[in-house]
This record gives C-alpha cells, structure tokens and sequence, in this order.
C-alpha cells in the first residue's frame, strides 16, 4: 500500500488526507466542520474519492451531509447524486468492484430515515456523468443503511430495520431483474428485485459490515443472548447466522483479510483474528490502555488501523513477519477515523463510458389510451368474427329454395 485515505478530526475541524507513504507527503483534499465523519471511500482505479460533505442548508430530520466525488487528477470536486436539489441529503457512498456504479444512503426532503439508491458512473469528453438505476426502501419504513456491493458488483447488501426493533437485517438489492424495491418511494426511483437475506441476524448498522468476496460472506457486529456483542456472519445458502464465541461490551471495528482466511475486529484493547475455517479466535495485537481502535483497513502483506490516544491519533501497521506493531504516523491533538487504501492510477486509460440515458418513459394517460384503443380495437374484431360464424350459419340452415 502506497497511498492512504485518513479521515483527521479536531474539535473544530474534519479533514481527508491523502498521505503518501514512500514520500511521506501529506495533502488536505477536504475540510469541513469537525462534528461530521466524512466516510471516505475510494474509486478501484484510483482516479475519484468519494466523501460525505456537510451541507449547511440540510433540512432537519436527515443527514446533514451530500455525498461528493473528488478527481484527483483535476481537483473536481461534484455532487454525487441529486446535483444540486434541495430536498436531498445523502452519505455513505461506496463504489463498486469495476467502477461502473456507486451505492449510498438518500435521504429525501428531510425524512429521518434513509433508503438506498444505486447509480450507474461513466466518463466522456464533457466529464463524470452518473444516472440513477434503481432504488429500495423498507416496507416498514424504519430506513436501509450501509450500501456495499457483493462479488463483482452485480448486487447491493445493504440493512433493513425491521418494525420498531432496534437491531437490523439484511437485504440485498438486485438490479438486473424486475421487481418491488422501491415501492415504497414513489417515483424516486426504479423498482428492482429486493430481497431479504436475514431474518434474525440481529445486526449493528456500525461499525459497518464487510464483505469477503472469497468466502461470500457477510461479517457484521450481532446483538447476543446475554446482552453483549459478537462478531456474525451471513452467507448466502440459506443457513442462519454464525456467531464468534467470544463475547464483548462494544465491538469498534471490523474487517476481513484479502485472501478469505480471517476476519478481524477491535474489542476489550485488542485486535481479534478469526479463522474463517473453524472460527478459532487468537490475539493479533494488543493495544495501550486507553487507546481506541477507530478502523481496520486489511491489505496483501499487513492490517493497519487507526488508533485514538489522549495524546493524539496514531496510523499503526502489523505486519505477520515480525508480528510487530509499527507506527506509521502520528498526528498531536486529532482522532484518526477511517484510514482507505488508494489504489494506483492505472498505467493506461481506463475504458469507462458514461451511462447511457434511459429510454424516454411513455405518458401514463398516453399508455391508458392505447390500452382501451388495443381493448376496444380486439372487442370490435372478436365481434365481427362472430357475426360472420353467425351469418354462415343462418345461411346453411335456410332450405335451398330460399338460398
């Protein structure tokens, strides 16, 4: 890993960094009022950032932030969806494996509850255009949270909060096939296959799940029996969820190992392994007292995180070498929150075409009048049809001389 995503914050001030680790150059690509988590994400080809920005005109109810997409290359910074509309707000945004399509959180017209919308992203020579696909929202409307994209980004996971109960569930949103998923949103959005994954998963919305594309697993913080937390698992045979055996107060973080073998977590001034074969739990790493891991970020040869100390925040690498912790960075006076790996600009250009546009939608009152036109049209014909039977058989029946 040579180029970082941190997320730095003061009393004051919430800025997203982007640290270059060979040259150990740092660089401010946005601040913004320190009270708001800028949920960075990045773009697989390296080129776009996409970041949660506060909108000072946000109506109450909803998020107080519009997700943006930084170009590295020129410093464009854009809304990601909505443009500029008024009545939306929207966070959490994620990208999917081929970079053709982008998941977030909407929030519309200052509702407190989000729903989850999937764009298509594309380039030509005018620039980034995007395009709404499909949404989905919750039949008991209590919100979905957490977009991220499963395998190669056919489909969106994504929770559900079911009814009034305080846990949530999981849901997956499938855009090549018809179905229901946004009927609940009006005409926000088109209606794709929704489907439902967990019914008694019992999931945390933070810190947010993770998807292991090797294992096809789904790993998320679950409420257990004894009122404590757990590390749990959903997959996609139908099975109920597995749940860790070690139980803890509060879980801060959580991540899965590049190659499927572990999953990882941060509780109790630890960094746990998970095995993913017989779900053996060990130690990885030890933390000082009073320091509080903020994110896991796994890569090929090591698991950095950030920790929070009194004295100030702490990029730290592990590497399965040495089994050491080493400090990579440390910043006085601010809390280090989600740390992403950058990707290297690809050597050549990346073929990404924009989107294309949907085709035109008929008018509804035009549709309804070639439905009656097609109806009455098929009604006349069936009844000539008849009149000639009838005719034909009134004329066999009349005796010869009459004929």
């Amino acid at each position: 890993m040579k180029r970082v995503l941190l997320e730095a914050r003061d009393e004051a001030t919430a800025r997203l960094v982007l640290l270059d680790l060979e040259a150990g150059a740092q660089r401010v690509l946005h601040e913004g009022p320190g009270g708001h988590p800028l949920n960075a994400s990045a773009h697989p080809h390296g080129r776009l950032v996409a970041f949660d920005a506060f909108d000072p005109s946000a109506r109450s109810g909803g998020a107080r932030t519009r997700v943006h997409l930084l170009d590295l290359e020129d410093a464009a910074t854009f809304p990601a969806a909505w443009g500029d509309d008024p009545r939306w707000q929207s966070q959490s945004a994620c990208f999917s494996p081929d970079g053709r399509s982008l998941a977030l959180e909407g929030y519309f017209d200052g509702s407190p509850s989000a729903d989850v919308y999937l764009w298509a992203l594309g380039r030509d020579a005018d620039g980034w255009r995007q395009r709404l696909i499909a949404g989905a929202g919750n039949v008991d409307r209590r919100g979905c949270r957490r977009p991220l994209f499963a395998d190669r980004g056919e489909a969106v996971i994504f929770l559900r909060r079911p009814g009034i109960a305080p846990a949530w569930e999981l849901s997956l949103l499938d855009p090549t096939r018809p179905g229901d998923s946004a009927a609940t949103l009006g005409d926000r959005a088109p209606s794709r296959t929704s489907l439902a994954l967990s019914t008694h998963a019992r999931l945390h919305v933070d810190p947010p799940v993770v998807f292991c594309g090797v294992r096809r697993r789904i790993y998320a913080v679950g409420e257990a029996e004894d009122g404590k937390v757990a590390l749990r698992w959903v997959t996609f045979d139908g099975h109920e969820p597995r749940t860790a055996w070690r139980r803890h107060a509060a879980i801060d973080a959580i991540g899965v190992a590049v190659d499927g073998t572990a999953a990882f977590y941060a509780a109790d001034d630890r960094i746990w392994r998970v095995d993913a074969d017989d779900a053996a739990i060990s130690t990885l790493a030890v933390v000082a007292d009073g320091a509080r891991i903020a994110a896991l970020c796994p890569t090929r040869n090591a698991l950095w995180w950030t920790e929070r100390r009194p004295d100030g925040g702490r990029l730290q690498r592990w590497s399965p070498d040495g089994g050491s912790v080493e400090t990579m960075l440390f910043m006085a006076a601010t809390h280090l929150g989600r740390i992403v790996a950058l990707p290297a600009p690809p050597a050549s250009p990346i073929d990404l075409p924009a989107p294309p546009e949907p085709a035109p939608t008929p008018d509804p009152e035009a549709q309804r009048r070639a439905a009656l036109l097609a109806r009455a049209g098929a009604l006349a014909a069936a009844q000539l049809r008849a009149q000639a039977l009838l005719d034909e058989e009134l004329a066999r029946s009349r005796p010869p001389s009459a004929r």
